[in-house]
């Protein structure tokens, strides 16, 4: 498991990026269950319509920070908004999704205000790491905001709906 200090190297390399909003620890590190053997999940909120773009910054830090000599993926087949790679200084592992600032707007929305689960994924699992999270870059204070949006109460419509829609698995 490696330390959110580890992280020092790759924030430095974001802080030059225009195209990067933010960044937060997720997953078990955030939450603090992670093990010696837990990866660093991060959520790294990027400027929307600029994939191309995009891209290519996910290049250049895979590049810059990720040690060669262990294994790496940029833009993980089933999985394109993911790179996955170990920090060269640190041998930290490190997991990292690339979500657009709308994506993580629209993604509360559609819990808080519309009340609606994701059809067919983790419900409440994004809220909930977007909630969560902890904040290693803001540029603009931009994730801050979303993330005191992301403490609102969990609503009843929705905590009803998927009651209801997940019935026949619950026995």
């Amino acid at each position: 498991m490696g330390s959110v200090e580890a992280l020092v190297p790759l924030v430095s390399a974001v802080e030059d990026c225009a195209l990067i909003e933010g960044v937060a620890v997720v997953g078990s590190t955030a939450s603090g269950w992670a093990d010696a053997a837990s990866d660093i999940d991060l959520f790294v909120y990027v400027s929307p319509d600029r994939d191309d773009e995009v891209l290519a910054v996910r290049e250049r830090l895979g590049r810059e920070l990720a040690d060669p000599t262990r294994f790496a993926s940029i833009q993980q087949t089933g999985h394109p908004y993911a790179d996955t790679w170990t920090l060269r200084e640190s041998g930290t592992e490190l997991d990292l999704m690339f979500w657009t600032t709308t994506w993580a707007e629209e993604e509360l929305d559609w819990r808080l205000v519309r009340h609606q689960r994701q059809m067919g994924g983790p419900s409440t699992a994004f809220w909930r790491s977007i909630r969560d999270g902890l904040v290693i870059f803001d540029r603009d204070g931009w994730l801050d905001g979303v993330k005191e949006r992301a403490r609102a109460p969990f609503p009843e419509q929705l905590r009803s709906e998927i009651l209801r829609d997940n019935m026949d698995l619950l026995g």
